[in-house]
């Protein structure tokens, strides 16, 4: 079996270029320590110049590594993330492992193995409990920071819901990102019981405490807003895909 791994990245202006160039040899470098797993590991770039979040155009060629792809169409949300699901299937891939370049500590041979497991199991995903985002990942909400997904199921309900993609330049998105919720309601409503399986954390994986508190707790209550209003808009309640986590 192969599996993907997908992560992201990109400079909004030459000056960040060597900062992502730096995160991405890093997260190359460990993928490859990973033995006994046969990886398809790719670095999407998104380079829509339509939005917001997009690549300055010079963080492709510096890091000159066949892994690295650009993504011509689409935001760095839905847009990016159905490309490089897309480009998985078509490479045979039967799960796919989301996760984002700062995030390379959590995925251990260990850690990997137990997603795999669960996916195997009959899971539609399978969520690492990142420190920061530990209580919304109790709840069911898997994060794409680290997230293995089963390719059937999420290409069976549409993959991630454009509904969550990010703003166009001068557009007014409140709600862009949490893309998870999509696939994650409707796979649940596919698959019709528990499915959401959740990874503890390698002990390796070291979280340090945010040096400004209520700056971190605005970002959680921005991503709780915003996944709720998700739900709210496919007509489900808060509580909806916690009744769905493998216990």
């Amino acid at each position: 079996m192969t599996l993907a791994v997908i992560t992201r990245g990109f400079a909004k202006n030459p000056g960040q270029v060597p900062v992502v160039q730096k995160k991405a040899q890093e997260f190359f470098k460990h993928m490859n320590s990973l033995v006994g797993f046969r990886l398809d590991c790719r670095l999407w770039i998104p380079r829509d110049y339509r939005f917001e979040d997009c690549d300055c155009g010079k963080t492709y060629s510096s890091i000159a590594d066949w892994r690295a792809v650009e993504s011509l169409q689409g935001d760095n949300f839905c847009g990016v993330l159905n490309h490089a699901v897309s480009a998985a299937s078509s490479q045979q891939c039967s799960h796919a492992l989301i996760v984002s370049l700062e995030a390379y500590e959590y995925v251990t041979i260990k850690s990997v193995m137990a997603m795999i497991r669960a996916l195997n199991g009959g899971a539609l995903v399978a969520g690492m409990v990142i420190h920061e985002l530990e209580n919304s990942i109790r709840r069911g909400r898997v994060a794409n920071t680290c997230a293995m997904w089963d390719l059937t199921y999420l290409t069976a309900v549409g993959s991630f819901g454009f509904q969550a993609r990010g703003p166009m330049i001068g557009e007014n998105r409140p709600n862009a990102g949490c893309e998870e919720i999509y696939p994650l309601v409707h796979g649940c409503e596919l698959i019709g019981g528990p499915c959401i399986a959740l990874i503890d954390p390698p002990e390796t994986a070291v979280w340090s405490p945010p040096t400004d508190m209520d700056a971190h707790r605005r970002k959680m209550a921005s991503k709780e807003a915003r996944q709720n209003a998700h739900l709210e808009a496919l007509g489900k309640d808060p509580n909806f895909l916690e009744r769905f986590v493998i216990k």
